[in-house]
């Protein structure tokens, strides 16, 4: 779960100078209107991960080469949202899960 976002909204300050009301400057995530707290769900993610690994005994240790790959079939799984809001209307960005690695390893026992 997540919470979203309903909007944003510019904050009015009162300047004593001009005597008026003026739009205040958008700080980092000040003028975001959240919605309900973890109101929100990302969407259902699969992912396979593999890992074959071979042991071979010798006479003064044992190794044991592996090759490992994350995330077999290469889904976009979403990890997060960001909200843009410097921009109308505002714009929504999803951030992915790790890609598709391969990776090989070696372990050395004595």
């Amino acid at each position: 779960p997540y919470t979203g976002w309903a909007g944003h909204m510019t904050r009015w300050y009162f300047d004593p100078v001009l005597k008026t009301w003026v739009p205040g400057s958008r700080s980092h995530d000040g003028d975001v209107v959240h919605g309900e707290r973890n109101a929100e769900r990302l969407p259902f993610y699969t992912r396979l991960d593999l890992s074959i690994e071979r042991r071979i005994d010798m006479d003064w240790a044992t190794l044991r080469p592996t090759l490992s790959v994350v995330n077999l079939f290469d889904r976009r799984n979403v990890m997060m949202y960001a909200l843009d809001d410097s921009e109308s209307p505002s714009r929504i960005t999803s951030f992915s899960q790790l890609p598709f690695v391969p990776s090989i390893g070696m372990r050395l026992s004595f």
